[in-house]
């Protein structure tokens, strides 16, 4: 196991985690230590398992970048749930901009 990448050992423990099948499956942090084109390929099978499983999945992340690509509604969360939506309300709103300080439009 010492021997795998990032993105072999998260495969590795996601097919782990898979079985049984559960009902619903929660990643914490699953992209951690994955390069960018392990996290694509890990993204895509995770797409690929709920779709062909019918699973919710619930994931933590700080990449924002695939929530748009990947997820039907998102929680952003600080200590406690400040707002919930589609990516695009979420990352969009004024509250996603407050927490991150980021100004209007920035990703």
């Amino acid at each position: 196991v010492g021997t795998l990448s990032g993105g072999e050992l998260q495969r590795v423990l996601l097919a782990l985690a898979l079985e049984p099948l559960p009902n619903v499956l929660i990643l914490d942090e699953p992209l951690s230590g994955v390069d960018v084109e392990g996290i694509d390929a890990l993204m895509d099978m995770l797409d690929e398992i709920r779709h062909t499983y019918d699973l919710s999945i619930m994931m933590i992340t700080h990449d924002f970048s695939m929530l748009e690509r990947y997820a039907d509604q998102v929680v952003l969360m600080d200590r406690h749930m400040i707002c919930q939506g589609t990516p695009a309300e979420v990352l969009n709103s004024e509250d996603f901009r407050r927490v991150f300080h980021r100004k209007g439009g920035d990703k």
